[in-house]
Protein backbone atom coordinates (compact mmCIF):
# COMPACT_ATOMS: atom_id res chain seq x y z
CA UNK A 1 0.00 0.00 0.00
CA UNK A 2 1.09 3.66 -1.03
CA UNK A 3 0.49 6.56 0.60
CA UNK A 4 1.12 10.05 -0.45
CA UNK A 5 -0.02 12.49 2.19
CA UNK A 6 0.82 15.46 -0.39
CA UNK A 7 -1.95 14.38 -2.79
CA UNK A 8 -3.88 12.68 -0.15
CA UNK A 9 -3.85 9.71 -2.16
CA UNK A 10 -3.71 6.17 -1.29
CA UNK A 11 -3.13 3.08 -3.93
CA UNK A 12 -2.91 -0.75 -3.44
CA UNK A 13 -2.85 -3.65 -5.14
CA UNK A 14 -5.26 -6.83 -4.29
CA UNK A 15 -6.83 -9.67 -6.33
CA UNK A 16 -10.31 -9.36 -7.67
CA UNK A 17 -12.70 -12.17 -9.24
CA UNK A 18 -14.09 -10.23 -12.88
CA UNK A 19 -17.49 -12.27 -14.09
CA UNK A 20 -17.25 -12.27 -17.79
CA UNK A 21 -19.97 -12.38 -19.75
CA UNK A 22 -18.95 -15.61 -21.25
CA UNK A 23 -17.17 -17.05 -19.05
CA UNK A 24 -18.76 -19.67 -16.76
CA UNK A 25 -16.36 -19.22 -13.82
CA UNK A 26 -14.98 -15.63 -12.23
CA UNK A 27 -11.41 -15.34 -13.41
CA UNK A 28 -9.08 -14.04 -10.49
CA UNK A 29 -7.04 -11.13 -11.87
CA UNK A 30 -5.00 -8.38 -10.31
CA UNK A 31 -6.05 -5.07 -9.77
CA UNK A 32 -5.38 -1.13 -8.69
CA UNK A 33 -7.27 0.67 -6.22
CA UNK A 34 -6.86 4.10 -5.52
CA UNK A 35 -8.08 6.58 -3.07
CA UNK A 36 -8.08 9.82 -4.29
CA UNK A 37 -9.22 11.90 -0.65
CA UNK A 38 -8.86 15.44 -2.40
CA UNK A 39 -11.25 14.80 -5.43
CA UNK A 40 -13.36 11.95 -3.19
CA UNK A 41 -13.26 9.41 -5.52
CA UNK A 42 -12.41 5.66 -5.20
CA UNK A 43 -10.96 4.03 -8.40
CA UNK A 44 -10.62 0.16 -9.14
CA UNK A 45 -9.34 -0.48 -12.38
CA UNK A 46 -8.45 -3.79 -14.05
CA UNK A 47 -5.63 -2.78 -16.36
CA UNK A 48 -5.92 -6.82 -18.06
CA UNK A 49 -9.51 -6.62 -18.70
CA UNK A 50 -9.32 -2.81 -19.98
CA UNK A 51 -12.33 -2.30 -16.88
CA UNK A 52 -11.81 1.10 -14.31
CA UNK A 53 -14.77 2.28 -11.74
CA UNK A 54 -15.11 5.27 -10.29
CA UNK A 55 -16.80 5.55 -7.03
CA UNK A 56 -17.74 8.40 -5.04
CA UNK A 57 -15.31 8.33 -1.60
CA UNK A 58 -18.01 9.02 0.66
CA UNK A 59 -20.46 6.37 -1.24
CA UNK A 60 -18.39 3.72 -0.56
CA UNK A 61 -17.65 4.78 3.03
CA UNK A 62 -21.16 4.67 3.71
CA UNK A 63 -21.53 1.28 2.07
CA UNK A 64 -18.67 -0.20 4.26
CA UNK A 65 -20.31 1.30 7.76
CA UNK A 66 -23.29 -0.50 7.10
CA UNK A 67 -21.45 -3.90 6.01
CA UNK A 68 -19.42 -3.20 9.40
CA UNK A 69 -22.59 -2.98 11.52
CA UNK A 70 -24.38 -5.88 9.80
CA UNK A 71 -21.42 -8.11 10.14
CA UNK A 72 -20.70 -7.61 13.80
CA UNK A 73 -25.30 -8.12 13.77
CA UNK A 74 -24.72 -11.32 12.36
CA UNK A 75 -21.35 -12.23 14.11
CA UNK A 76 -21.91 -10.79 17.46
CA UNK A 77 -25.56 -12.49 17.87
CA UNK A 78 -26.80 -8.60 18.30
CA UNK A 79 -29.85 -7.91 16.28
CA UNK A 80 -31.82 -4.33 15.90
CA UNK A 81 -31.32 -1.21 17.03
CA UNK A 82 -27.74 0.22 15.41
CA UNK A 83 -27.72 1.28 12.05
CA UNK A 84 -25.05 3.47 9.84
CA UNK A 85 -26.84 6.09 7.89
Amino acid sequence: MNVDEKNGAVDTGLNCAVICPNSPKPKVTPCKVTVDTEAGKVVLAIPSEKIGVSLNFDEVLSIMAQAIVLFHQRHDGKGGGAHAE
